[in-house]
C-alpha cells in the first residue's frame, strides 16, 4: 500500500491552462506558418479516449508550446518540424499526477533546446488521465495512451516529417510504460526509448506488451532510482543503470532536512531520476558508470562492479551499452561525481 500512497507525494503542481488546438498552414516553401486561428480537435481515432485527453506540444528553436493536431491530414503535409526538417525528435512523456507543464518536463525541454544540434521536442500531455489520484485508473490508461502516441508517430513518419531511427522517447514512471506500448505498437522501429524509473505498482505481473521492455525500440536504456518501491526493481532494457544501487538516492533519506517521512524519501528518489537525466543533457561528460557482471545481484553493489568500457548514463548513453551498470552521485546538483 505504501508504494501507491507514495505517488501522492510525487505529485507536482498541475497547471490547468493548456495550449489550444491549432490548424496548421504552410508557406509556399513548405515551412510552418505561426497559426492565427484555433480549432477543436475532432479526431475520432482511439475510441477508448475522448478528444483532447492526449495532446502533443511542439517545442523548437522557432516555436514554443504549439499544440499539434494529433493526426494532421496527409493532404496538408504540415511541416511541424519548423525550419529544421528531419532533425532528431525527442518525445517527453510525464507520469502520474503530472502534465505537460510539470517543472521537470519544462526544464528538460529547455535543456534540449540549448543542445548544439538542432532538435525538435514534442511533449505528450495526458494529464486528464494521469491526474486521477486513485492511481489505478491512471495506470490502466497507459495502454490506450501509448496506442495514441504510436498513431501520432505513424502519422508524422508517414508524412516524412521524422525518421524512425531519429525518434527518442523519454518517459518517467507511468510515462515509461506509455513509451513502451507506443514503441511496441509503432509500425516501424523507434530508435531509442529511455525509461526514467518505470513505475512498479500494478506492473509486476503485466504482459510484456503493456510494460517497457527491450523489444520496444532499437535501443532501450533504463535508469532506476527508487527500485522496489515506486520504481521497477528488475532490469527492463538493453542497458539498466542503478545510481547508488538504484533503491535510495543521496539526500533523500532521513538525514536530509528536506525529508520528514518515509513516503517523502521514496518520492524524492523516484523524482531524482529526472534531475539526473536533465544534467546529462547539459553536461556531455556526466555520469560515467561501472559495468556489473551478468550474474550481479539486483540492486547491484559497488564492489560487485568494475571500471571497464566507459559507458555514460543518460542522454549520451551509447547504443552499444548492454547489461547492468552502477555509479555513484552527489546528494545535490551537480549530481555528477567527478573523479
Amino acid at each position: 500500500m505504501l508504494c501507491f500512497i507514495a505517488y501522492i507525494v510525487v505529485c507536482i503542481q498541475i497547471h490547468l491552462t493548456l495550449g489550444s488546438s491549432i490548424v496548421w498552414e504552410t508557406d509556399k516553401d513548405g515551412f510552418l506558418i505561426p497559426p492565427v486561428e484555433e480549432s477543436e480537435n475532432n479526431s475520432t481515432t482511439g475510441k477508448e479516449l475522448l478528444p483532447g485527453q492526449v495532446t502533443f506540444h511542439l517545442h523548437s528553436r522557432a516555436y514554443h508550446d504549439i499544440e499539434l493536431n494529433d493526426l494532421p491530414e496527409k493532404s496538408k503535409n504540415l511541416h511541424i518540424m519548423g525550419r529544421y526538417p528531419i532533425v532528431p525528435l525527442k518525445i517527453i512523456i510525464h507520469g502520474w499526477m503530472a502534465n505537460s507543464t510539470a517543472e521537470w518536463v519544462q526544464t528538460m525541454t529547455k535543456a534540449y533546446l540549448k543542445h548544439p544540434r538542432n532538435l525538435n521536442v514534442i511533449v505528450v500531455n495526458w494529464g486528464d488521465l494521469a491526474g486521477d489520484i486513485r492511481y489505478y485508473p491512471s495506470s490502466q490508461s497507459t495502454e490506450s495512451v501509448g496506442r495514441r502516441v504510436s498513431q501520432f508517430l505513424d502519422s508524422i513518419v508517414g508524412q516524412g516529417l521524422a525518421r524512425s531511427n531519429e525518434i527518442h522517447i523519454i518517459g518517467h514512471s507511468l510515462g515509461a510504460h506509455v513509451a513502451g506500448v507506443a514503441g511496441n505498437i509503432f509500425s516501424g522501429t523507434v530508435g531509442r526509448i529511455t525509461g526514467l524509473d518505470p513505475a512498479k505498482p500494478g506492473y509486476e505481473l503485466a504482459d510484456s506488451a503493456e510494460v517497457l521492455s527491450n523489444d520496444d525500440a532499437e535501443f532501450v536504456d533504463v535508469i532506476h532510482t527508487a527500485a522496489g518501491t515506486s520504481g521497477e526493481f528488475h532490469p527492463r532494457g538493453h542497458a539498466d543503470f542503478y545510481p547508488n544501487g538504484g533503491a535510495n538516492q543521496p539526500g533523500c533519506d532521513g538525514f536530509s532536512p528536506k525529508i520528514s517521512s518515509y513516503l517523502e524519501s521514496i518520492s524524492c528518489s523516484h523524482m531524482r531520476v529526472c534531475d539526473l537525466f536533465i544534467e546529462s543533457i547539459i553536461d556531455y561528460t556526466a555520469f560515467i558508470t561501472m559495468k556489473c557482471p551478468d550474474n550481479v545481484s539486483i540492486p547491484p553493489k559497488k564492489e560487485e562492479c568494475v571500471n571497464s568500457t566507459k559507458i555514460l548514463m543518460g542522454e549520451n548513453c551509447k547504443k552499444r551499452a548492454r547489461g547492468v551498470y552502477y555509479l555513484e552521485t552527489n546528494d545535490g546538483p551537480p549530481y555528477f561525481k567527478k573523479k
